[in-house]
This record gives C-alpha cells, sequence and structure tokens, in this order.
C-alpha cells in the first residue's frame, strides 16, 4: 500500500488489517504506560492487547485512522484512532467483552460527561464530528512533529469527509500543548477528584484532569 504522505523521512498510511497487530502493539506499549486514565485502571498486558486488537481490527474497517511508518526501517512509530463522536459499541460487541466493559465503565462515564454538553448544544448529528479516540508516538520518535503531523492528516480527511469539527479528550498534558499548538480550543475540563459515578468517585486518589479540546473546521463546498 502506497503513504498518503511523507514528512521527515516519516511515511502515513491508512490504518489497515495488514498494520493492525503491529499497530496494536504499539498502542498498548504507549497507553498502558503513558496515559493517566488507563494506567489506573491495572490492566494485565496481555488481556489489554487483545481489546486494542479488536479496537484496531474496527477501526480499520472505518477507513478514518492513521498510521506513521519510519522510513529506514517500515516499522510502525505513531497513530491516530478515529470515528464518528457518536458512533457507539454494538449491545453485541459489549456482552462479548463484558469484563473489558466492567473496568472501563468509569472512564466511559467520564468520556461521556465530557462530551455529552457539547453534543447537545450544538446539536450534533452523525456525520457532524469526528473524535479522535487516541493519539501516541513512540518514545524515540519525539520532537519529529509525527502527532502535529498526524493531526494534520486526520484534519484533511475529516475536511473531504464534511465534518463541522474535530474533538479530542486529553488526560496528558502533553497532548494538550499539542491540540493547543493546533488551534484546538478547551471546550471542558473535569477534575479528576470531582468526578462522580453514581455514589462513588473512581478517580479521587488522581490529580489533574481531563480536557476536551475542539476545532471547527472550514468545509468544502460538497
Amino acid at each position: 500500500m502506497y503513504p498518503l504522505f511523507e514528512k521527515n523521512e516519516i511515511y502515513y498510511y491508512l490504518l489497515t488489517y495488514e498494520d493492525a497487530y503491529e499497530t496494536a502493539e504499539v498502542y498498548t506499549k504507549i497507553f498502558l504506560v503513558r496515559e493517566p486514565l488507563t494506567r489506573s485502571i491495572g490492566f494485565e498486558r496481555n488481556f489489554y492487547f487483545q481489546q486494542a486488537l479488536k479496537l484496531v481490527y474496527y477501526l480499520a474497517d472505518l477507513k478514518g485512522s492513521l498510521i506513521a511508518k519510519d522510513g529506514a526501517d517500515g516499522r510502525i512509530v505513531g497513530f491516530v484512532f478515529t470515528k464518528d463522536l457518536l458512533m457507539k459499541p454494538t449491545e453485541e460487541y459489549i456482552r462479548e467483552n463484558r469484563e473489558y466493559f466492567l473496568k472501563i465503565e468509569n472512564l466511559m462515564k467520564l468520556t461521556e460527561c465530557l462530551s455529552d454538553e457539547f453534543i447537545e448544544t450544538n446539536k450534533i448529528k452523525d456525520g457532524e464530528c469526528l473524535y479522535i479516540m487516541g493519539i501516541g508516538i513512540s518514545l524515540g520518535f519525539l520532537g519529529r512533529k509525527i502527532p502535529e503531523t498526524l493531526l494534520d492528516g486526520i484534519e484533511s480527511i475529516a475536511t473531504a469527509n464534511h465534518y463541522k469539527y474535530v474533538l479530542a479528550d486529553c488526560s496528558n498534558p502533553l497532548s494538550v500543548g499539542l491540540f493547543r499548538r493546533k488551534e484546538y480550543t478547551e471546550e471542558k475540563y473535569i477534575q479528576y477528584k470531582s468526578f462522580r459515578n453514581g455514589d462513588k468517585y473512581p478517580f479521587m486518589n488522581m490529580n489533574g484532569g481531563i480536557r476536551l479540546m475542539k476545532k471547527k473546521l472550514t468545509l468544502k463546498n460538497k
């Protein structure tokens, strides 16, 4: 498969089945160590990888996620995963992966609280807001503008598909800085300690919080 584009000897591709396994490995390695909410749950690595692999195959079907490969050896060094904001997992998928969804129940509720107001206020419909589920770069490749280039690529895809917005939730301070540099604005902030699900405060021992970052796109004429 030919790359969509190249920059600084890094090649960028649509995520496909062919690269699913390696992409899931990179995603697992990054998120288990560097994403605060994922780390707080305490996943066993192989269990998390199996869930990541299912997710990556699903996203490959949607044809809206990107990966970055090192031009020197072809290995995957970065990714950005996206879906339509209103797209939810099916009941069948949730039943088949019940253990996983039980573990991430509080995390899912937190991200819903972050975006529900935006959806209601802007009367968001299917096909209007592209949601960035995750973005990650291998440690040895930080500082090479890979995340910025991945975002540029995703915004081009979103614009070509007539999306009005790109949205992302950011729990990592480095990600917040990235989105601000790319002219995303903060839509909402939830402090971990203050988040409540029912009568419980599941993240009360965590410092910081999670931000909803938004960019309004300039639409092309259909």
